[in-house]
């Protein structure tokens, strides 16, 4: 059984939850790092909230790349032209 792309309502709602969850960790993550910079006393369970949240968003970033990879067809190269000519020169 072949697997059908999915829609674009499915791929609509798909990328809005990464964007939306993506946003509010880096929203944490950034608020974090400023406090920090800034020389500010950070509290130790923000920074172990935003530790772990480094964590996750690399892992939801690295979920996206793959979504995406599976989900749109490649995009084809002008190699995989048996006709082009450019080719053999």
């Amino acid at each position: 059984m072949s697997r059908t792309p999915p829609g674009t309502g499915q791929l609509t709602l798909v990328l809005g939850f990464f964007f939306v969850s993506g946003a509010a960790m880096a929203l944490v993550i950034w608020h974090t790092l400023s406090e920090f910079l800034a020389g500010q006393p950070v509290e130790g369970g923000q920074y172990l909230l935003a530790m772990a949240l480094i964590g996750v968003f690399v892992g939801f970033a690295w979920l996206m790349a793959r979504y995406i990879q599976l989900v749109l067809p490649p995009y084809p190269s002008r190699f995989d032209d048996p006709d082009n000519d450019e080719v053999s020169r």
